[in-house]
């Protein structure tokens, strides 16, 4: 015969049982969950210690004094709101994930700009490592100390600071709100590659010579803007340097006036980049800079306006012992290079113009405006052509 009280007995048994151990694993989960409110000042790892969040960052966290943030693969590490991460000091984040155990920065909501993001400012060390890591609902970490600054989720280098030097490769940084990446002119990028940008404001934004690190095999999907943003000081750390433009899978957008080279500096623009420039901004080479557009028969270079309206941007000159050299360059959407030059690629009468294999279209007045008696090409009129909306003329030789 059944015996019920036993059965109820055995019941309310195991039902303490399960319920008991939920409760401890529960609260083993939050016990392992560490919260991070204090500056870091001393070498510091954090473990992948549960399946969850395993560490909980309060405030804007300043990592200083030379110490050393080590984080395993596998570490999920979510902030509360307007929460963030700066390494200063000569300090180091070594974040090290891999393929299959990534390393994630997060927000406690999952809400876009839910927490800053991470900064790397006065931190000239080579442990700065981010590698398989995932940067996610951030956004409003300042660029610059101004008040309308621009703002990203991961931010390096910053105005007027020592030089950042960092390693980044297979980063994903995705749902961001305003900018996923911003590297300053001051970044030293040892390693830039393999990284994704999705569904952010912006995917990325360069200042000055950090253009020339971005990777050939990076990706940007689903942004708002998905081209690299590049704006421009006319410092003279700037214009006196030497840097190049390589071809990546998205298109650069100039979105400063001016971009310019000086004495001792040289901007080369390698063969397939596409260049979509800003109302009214040119491009110029100017008291013994050098501008050198490299394009080939398969890869040319190409410079448009946002929209393709005539006079949309200005366009490209030498002057006072500048020079362009241009090659198998696609250019669209000009006005006048500079006032009185009267071309989209212009010389003034200091300025030196070779350019060939080129296609000119879309333009206010001309197409090329040279000086017959100063240095050029030969068969500038030959090794050229106009196409479309030419304005008034392809050549003005003067």
């Amino acid at each position: 015969m059944i015996n019920l009280n036993k059965i109820a007995i055995t019941c309310l048994v195991l039902s303490y049982v399960f319920f008991t151990s939920c409760e401890k694993s529960e609260d083993t989960k939050i016990l392992n969950t560490e919260v991070i409110s204090k500056d870091i000042t001393s070498n510091l790892t954090l473990k992948n210690n549960v399946n969850g969040v395993d560490y909980i960052i309060q405030g804007c966290i300043e990592l200083k004094a030379s110490a050393i943030l080590t984080i395993e693969a596998g570490t999920t590490i979510a902030f509360t709101q307007n929460s963030c991460l700066e390494v200063h000091e000569f300090a180091a984040i070594k974040a090290i994930g891999t393929e299959t155990n990534p390393i994630t920065f997060t927000g406690e909501q999952q809400t876009k700009g839910f927490w800053d993001g991470i900064s790397f400012y006065n931190t000239n060390n080579q442990e700065n490592v981010l590698s398989h890591c995932i940067i996610e609902y951030a956004g409003n970490a300042k660029i610059s100390t101004a008040s309308n600054a621009r703002k990203a989720a991961l931010i390096i280098g910053k105005e007027y600071k020592d030089p950042v030097r960092i390693s980044i490769d297979h980063v994903t940084i995705r749902h961001n709100l305003n900018t996923g990446l911003s590297i300053y002119n001051n970044a030293i990028m040892n390693k830039f590659e393999y990284c994704q940008m999705l569904d952010n404001q912006n995917s990325i934004l360069v200042y000055d010579q950090s253009i020339q690190y971005m990777d050939p095999f990076i990706i940007a999907k689903d942004n708002q803007i998905n081209n690299v943003q590049w704006i421009y000081n006319t410092s003279s750390s700037v214009v006196n340097s030497v840097f190049s433009i390589k071809a990546i899978p998205l298109s650069y957008q100039l979105i400063s006036s001016f971009y310019k080279m000086e004495a001792g500096g040289k901007l080369t623009i390698e063969a397939g980049v596409n260049l979509i420039m800003s109302p009214s901004s040119v491009i110029y080479a100017t008291n013994g800079g050098i501008i050198d557009i490299k394009g080939t028969s398969v890869q040319k270079v190409k410079f448009s306006g946002e929209f393709n309206n005539v006079n949309y941007w200005r366009g490209i000159y030498a002057d006072n012992g500048g020079r362009l050299n241009i090659d198998h360059a696609v250019i669209s959407d000009g006005g006048e290079a500079s006032t009185n030059f009267g071309g989209m690629v212009a010389q003034s009468s200091d300025g030196a113009l070779y350019i060939s294999n080129s296609t000119l279209s879309n333009f206010l007045k001309y197409g090329i405006a040279y000086y017959e008696a100063k240095p050029h090409n030969a068969d500038i009129e030959t090794s050229n052509s106009c196409s479309g909306n030419t304005g008034i003329s392809c050549f003005w030789k003067r």
